[in-house]
């Protein structure tokens, strides 16, 4: 009778926790994946949370952990240590480490957005016009192992500037309120940093003016990508091929339902929810960090229309924009093996559901 109970009360546990029936989750116990980023997890990558509130990850078996770290380095480590499983990370330290020879050891299976989301911008009444005129300035970025500083190094370079020595580059930290008031103290010149974070900074009340980057690179269709260490793909190739498809339909409610998407995200991780903010004001700048970044997420952008698939032209871009060509072949360093996979769902029964729901019942 006693174990009867408690099972039971545990498929009761597991069906109220992640919205899914409970007669499903008493068949088989969730295996925990971890999912790390290289700086906080904000609103606008709610397409990757949504799936834990909805009931998508527990359907594949999966309960997942969302964390992040200091920076690439960490991530890496993590990934390889195994105390980490899927990491979101940008390509320029991996393509780097390809043409020098390296080998990280790990398995890129899913390009998240296709395009760079990284900016640099000043403040309105700044002499700094383009990209070309930031030669001798201070350029903020979150951290040193961060896209936001492997950004400007990139675009100082297309620029014919020397990035190691014609500007200074200054780790603020993460969060719009440090970078803002650097900026508007005269600490640093310009910041750069990716594109709803730029949003968050300018919705704590600091003024920005977004200085133009090349049309080809905006353009370009490649960008931050997850990854697995090689060792735990080939022991888990089902857990991540379930983990991605699930973050495919995070990405359809992601295109049809921002709101929702923004507040699922709150209940998953309320430590990201802005604090000392009206709840109506908090959603409507979180959406519009949704809305910057949604079209990167259509599966139309780019050669292959599928969530998360590697287009080889556009990692070849990519590496043009790094200064790489001839050194480092990208298209062999990722794969589009799970991507069928990962797109294994009936998308329009999925976007039917996202616009339809009930945003009451997240209120």
């Amino acid at each position: 009778m006693t174990a009867v109970r408690f099972g039971f009360l545990a498929v009761l546990l597991v069906g109220s926790l992640f919205r899914v029936p409970s007669a499903w989750a008493g068949e088989r116990p969730l295996t925990k994946v971890t999912f790390a980023a290289a700086s906080p997890i904000l609103a606008g990558l709610c397409n990757v949370t949504v799936g834990k509130y909805l009931g998508h990850y527990a359907e594949e078996g999966i309960e997942p952990e969302f964390m992040h770290t200091s920076g690439v380095s960490e991530l890496v480590g993590g990934l390889n240590a195994g105390h980490m499983h899927l990491g979101m990370i940008v390509p320029d330290p991996i393509l780097q480490a390809a043409a020098e020879g390296k080998d990280y050891r790990l398995a890129y299976v899913y390009v998240l957005n296709r395009g760079i989301t990284n900016r640099i911008a000043v403040k309105p009444d700044s002499p700094v016009k383009a990209i070309r005129e930031l030669k001798g300035k201070k350029i903020g970025v979150l951290s040193l192992g961060h896209s936001s500083y492997f950004y400007p190094r990139q675009v100082l370079r297309l620029e014919g500037m020397d990035p190691d020595k014609d500007a200074e580059y200054i780790a603020v930290g993460g969060g719009g309120g440090p970078m803002g008031r650097a900026l508007e103290a005269g600490r640093i010149d310009a910041i750069s940093s990716f594109d709803f974070s730029l949003v968050q900074i300018e919705s704590l009340g600091f003024k920005l003016r977004i200085l133009p980057q090349p049309e080809w690179i905006e353009k370009m269709a490649a960008g931050l990508m997850l990854a697995v260490s090689r060792d735990y793909l080939a022991a888990n190739r089902q857990t991540v091929a379930g983990f991605l498809r699930a973050l495919s339909k995070g990405n359809v409610w992601y295109l049809n339902n921002p709101e929702a998407c923004v507040r699922m995200h709150w209940k998953v991780l309320p430590e990201s929810r802005p604090k000392g903010v009206a709840e109506d004001v908090a959603v409507r700048e979180a959406v519009k960090q949704v809305q910057v970044r949604a079209p990167l997420y259509r599966k139309e952008r780019g050669s292959i229309p599928k969530y998360g698939s590697f287009s080889p032209p556009d990692w070849e871009a990519y590496v043009k924009y790094m200064g790489l060509e001839g050194k480092v072949q990208a298209a062999k360093l990722y794969s589009n093996e799970l991507i069928d996979a990962a797109n294994d769902f009936d998308e329009a029964k999925i976007a039917q559901e996202a616009r339809g729901f009930d945003l009451n019942k997240l209120k």
